[in-house]
């Protein structure tokens, strides 16, 4: 199966560009999964001198979504 990571980078409620996003998602061929990340509004900018372990939890949770594993 391929899976796609899609991130919004608007924060309106009334986005065009997330509207896009999920219609992609209700769309998908069969064999593909498009998994829409809904935490933009919490990661703070990159800066490096914040880049420590352990890391803030919205950038953890981040983390985790992006680089989870598919099963099987």
């Amino acid at each position: 199966m391929t899976k796609v990571f899609a991130i919004c980078g608007s924060l309106s409620a009334q986005s065009s560009n997330q509207a896009v996003l999920q219609a992609a998602a209700v769309l998908a061929p069969v064999g593909m999964q498009i998994d829409l990340y809904g935490g933009v509004g919490e990661l703070s900018h990159f800066n490096p001198d914040r880049d420590v372990e352990p890391a803030p939890a919205a950038i953890a949770h981040f983390r985790q979504q992006f680089y989870r594993r598919p099963q099987g």
